[in-house]
């Protein structure tokens, strides 16, 4: 990650949070788009339980102070760095390419009753993906891989064709990458249409109990589709559509779940063992649940 700027000098209070899992998580969350801020302004929140201030100065750069350790912009966003000891950044997120896509649109955030780490184990919850989103024929096309604060799997999938009167299914196939608990980049091809998706989500712990979420959709520039560039911002209007639609099904369930460790799995489940151990690196004091390790069910 480029741009990275000092750490800031206060230091979070600690603060106690719910028992199911820690409010204070280290890594990299999205806290602003870069669009929402303007030259001179200046944004208030709470980070990690720890309230902070951002401010865009009027040369452009950015300054911050509270419970932000770090600050990036890239992509379309502003991201901080969050340590609850105060380390500086262990890793970087990516920058992505933005050469050949359409400009982003962005959906408002989400303020969810939930924790990040909840909501990306759903990228290897097999068994919600057909009974939540209506998908079929799942295929595994890359096991959930680990590296380092990294973690990425791909899935081909069948779902219902867009069109009401169309009664074939059509069959994307998407990975997704994340970096920490707290940022997404998947991808997504739909050979049907001759498009590529990019996805953004972003999953940021605010006070005890709730986690803002951020979705940004952008779609290759040069799909070949009927129509080509007369329609393609139509098309990625309905993709970011299916994208909120896709969310607002998660919210229910993240705001009923109750965190279970260990969990209760089953084969089609998925490896979700193995991704809360690779989780576990994310806490300051682990869960020796985590340290333990557990087996794949």
């Amino acid at each position: 990650m480029t741009g990275v700027a000092a750490r800031g000098e206060r230091e979070a209070a600690p603060c106690a949070g719910p028992a199911q899992l820690d409010p204070r998580p280290a890594g990299w969350f999205a806290i602003a788009a870069s669009r929402d801020l303007a030259r001179a302004a200046e944004l208030r929140g709470v980070l990690a339980a720890a309230p902070f201030v951002l401010r865009r100065e009027r040369g452009g750069g950015l300054s911050f102070a509270g419970g932000i350790g770090a600050v990036a912009e890239q992509n379309g966003f502003v991201l901080a760095w969050h340590h609850p000891a105060g380390q500086p950044p262990e890793w970087q997120v990516p920058r992505l390419d933005e050469s050949g896509w359409r400009p982003l649109r962005h959906h408002r955030p989400l303020r969810v009753r939930t924790h990040p780490q909840e909501t990306f184990e759903n990228s290897i919850d097999l068994a919600h993906f057909a009974l939540v989103h209506g998908f079929s024929e799942i295929d595994v096309l890359q096991p959930m891989r680990l590296e380092g604060a990294s973690m990425s799997v791909r899935y081909r999938i069948a779902r219902a064709h867009p069109l009401p009167l169309v009664r074939r299914k059509v069959r994307p196939s998407f990975e997704v990458r994340l970096h920490g608990i707290g940022c997404a980049h998947n991808h997504i091809d739909l050979p049907d249409f001759g498009l590529r998706v990019r996805m953004m989500v972003f999953s940021t712990p605010t006070e005890p109990g709730w986690t803002d979420i951020r979705l940004a959709v952008s779609v290759g520039a040069r799909a070949a589709i009927p129509g080509g560039r007369l329609l393609l911002p139509l098309v990625h209007r309905g993709v970011m559509r299916n994208v909120v639609h896709d969310f607002l099904q998660d919210i229910p369930i993240w705001e009923s779940k109750r965190y279970v460790q260990p969990p209760l799995l089953t084969g089609a489940d998925g490896p979700i063992g193995r991704f809360r151990q690779w989780c576990g690196q994310f806490y300051p004091h682990r869960n020796p649940a985590w340290q333990a390790g557990e087996e794949e069910h």
